[in-house]
């Protein structure tokens, strides 16, 4: 809870009236926090403190700058009772949600249909791009094994992939050449992805992953159906890879990230990343053939509004 939940902030005078402005500061319950998150906020209160600007900036606390009218020569601490029967209301319509109740409530010109919260993923500064970084893990290889699936299901989000790098194993290995692996797109897959999810990190700690977007890796549920877009195959290499200081540079040492760059956006001029819509998977699978060796897939991908 707020330190500080009610600030008086102006008075105006009015002939026989006194105009007071001043400011509420609520606590907001963690599952409504991503809503009133916004990184560029500025407080009416001139005098918030740095740690108070971070936890209004943050979504952990709410303000809204309300004014009291009274009459000349009312008691101080009369319209201090005021203030914090104020200060109470606000706080119960922060913990009902009611501020957000009616938010994008839209008429067609016969009925009006509900609508919904404003997803926070998007809130950030202009520079701020709201990217993640998600990381497979050392995996075997496998014959006809998904190595790397992103799926987004969130409404009205894109998704841009803009890297997406096969690195070395962590272990050493020597032996079979496994069959080509396979970059495709899948629109509307009628089995989506499930099991083996990776936990995606954000550039800032302010973001949050839309629900709907998951990353997989050898899901126990395989994405199927729909429409498949096979962009193309690569080989990746059997043997470990050799980056001791001994060693001449090899093609692996000399990708962003060390290993083999299956899409990079930056490659193209100006940088053209794939665009995941609503209800489309990017998949990375391995064909028929195991072979021997072990490997980490690295994605780097960003969100935006499609609305």
């Amino acid at each position: 809870m707020p330190a500080r939940r009610a600030i008086f902030l102006e008075r105006t005078d009015s002939g026989d009236e006194l105009i007071y402005q001043y400011c509420l500061w609520a606590d907001v319950p963690s599952a409504l926090q991503p809503v009133y998150r916004d990184p560029a906020f500025r407080s009416a209160n001139r005098n918030a403190t740095l740690s108070e600007l971070s936890d209004l900036r943050a979504g952990i606390m709410a303000e809204t700058v309300r004014r009291i009218v009274a009459v000349r020569g009312t008691p101080i601490t009369t319209l201090q009772t005021s203030v914090e029967a104020a200060w109470q209301t606000h706080q119960n319509e922060v913990n009902a949600g009611q501020m957000w109740s009616d938010y994008g409530r839209w008429w067609n010109g016969t009925i009006w249909t509900a609508g919904t919260v404003p997803p926070d993923l998007l809130t950030v500064s202009e520079s701020q791009q709201p990217t993640f970084f998600v990381s497979s893990g050392s995996q075997a290889f496998g014959a006809n094994k998904f190595h790397l699936v992103l799926y987004n299901n969130a409404d009205y989000v894109v998704v841009r992939v803009l890297l997406v790098v096969l690195q070395p194993g962590l272990s050493v290995v020597t032996g079979v050449m496994s069959s080509a692996w396979t970059l495709r797109r899948r629109l509307a897959p009628s089995t989506p992805p499930g099991g083996g999810l990776l936990t995606p990190y954000s550039t800032d700690t302010w973001l949050t992953l839309p629900t709907g977007i998951t990353m997989h890796s050898a899901p126990t549920t395989s994405p199927a159906g729909g429409t498949a877009q096979d962009f193309y195959q690569c080989q990746p290499q059997a043997d470990e890879v050799k980056l001791s200081t001994n060693d001449a540079p090899n093609q692996a040492s000399l990708q962003p990230f060390g290993g083999v760059s299956i899409y990079d956006s930056s490659l193209f001029r100006p940088s053209i990343p794939l665009l995941l819509r609503t209800g489309q998977t990017l998949e990375l699978q391995q064909s028929a053939t195991a072979g021997t060796g072990n490997a980490r897939t690295l994605c780097i991908f960003s969100v935006e509004d499609s609305r």
